[in-house]
């Protein structure tokens, strides 16, 4: 009987050779699918991407400076970690996750994309404002249950009760800090009214000449693009704006109200779209702000 009972323990404990042969498996896929994903990534940035461009380039190439990170490698790591968006970046992570996040391996998943983002040179994408955490909170979730889970075999039992705090505390510091975040416009009732900016930008656009080129916001970007009328005809009958060599620079998004943003913020420039028409009519969303 003892023989049996112990038979059944070293079955299952974790030097049996079921369970090794089992985690090398998981390794040797996880080292296939990474290596899968690092292929893709080389693909789209350097043949798909460029392909589906005008201009036959990627246009993102020059957002991290890599000659000036080798000339200078200490330095490079200092701006890493300098700056309050990045502080304040890092900080959320912290408080969504409840730290316990940190306890699971999965947690390194989190870094190739928040080091791309603090060694590049554009500062919008330093700070949580627009949407380049949102890659992150699915895999920072899977950390938090995994480190929990992680915690909660422990012998010790004040890690044990750690473990059991950890997610709710995740959710009352997300709570805290949902009133302050940007979505927040949502539970407003002026971001579905729609002004008389609106109005007045679509009555400025009206005046553009068809075939002209035009700088413009990521607000009116989409309804200034080339769009084909709706007569069952495949080739377009009206263009407002030209289609060729349209390059977007910067780094934001578009806001959630239905609104222009009437100003602009040093640290996430709004992005904007040009071409290489000779003649060009500006209708960036700062000088709509004063189009009444």
């Amino acid at each position: 009987m003892g023989c049996s009972s112990s038979s059944r323990r070293t079955s299952g404990s974790p030097s049996s050779p079921r369970t090794d042969s089992r985690w090398r498996l998981r390794a040797v896929a996880g080292l296939w699918l990474s290596a899968w994903g690092l292929l893709w990534l080389i693909l789209s940035v350097r043949l798909i991407l460029p392909a589906l461009n005008s201009a036959g380039q990627y246009d993102y190439s020059d957002r991290i400076d890599v000659g000036a990170m080798i000339a200078d490698p200490v330095g490079a790591v200092v701006d890493l970690v300098s700056g309050t968006a990045k502080h304040e970046t890092l900080l959320l992570l912290l408080l969504a996750g409840g730290v316990l996040f940190l306890r699971s391996s999965l947690s390194l998943v989190l870094l190739p994309t928040l080091l791309w983002r603090f060694a590049s040179t554009q500062g919008g994408y330093w700070g949580p404002e627009w949407h380049y955490s949102a890659v992150l909170m699915p895999v920072l979730f899977l950390a938090l249950l995994d480190g929990v889970h992680t915690l909660r075999t422990s012998r010790r039992g004040w890690v044990r009760s750690t473990a059991m705090v950890g997610i709710p505390a995740a959710v009352a510091a997300c709570l805290v800090l949902l009133p302050g975040q940007k979505f927040t416009v949502l539970a407003e009732p002026e971001t579905y009214r729609q002004s008389e900016r609106w109005d007045a930008a679509h009555r400025m656009m009206d005046l553009i000449p068809e075939g002209s080129t035009v700088e413009s916001g990521v607000v009116l970007m989409p309804t200034s693009s080339p769009t084909p009328a709706c007569t069952g005809s495949a080739t377009p009958t009206r263009r407002r704006t030209t289609s060729s060599s349209t390059r977007t620079t910067g780094a934001g998004a578009p806001s959630g109200r239905a609104t222009p943003r009437p100003t602009r913020s040093s640290a996430t420039p709004e992005p904007t779209t040009r071409s290489s028409s000779a003649r060009r009519a500006t209708s960036s969303s700062s000088g709509i702000a004063d189009a009444r």
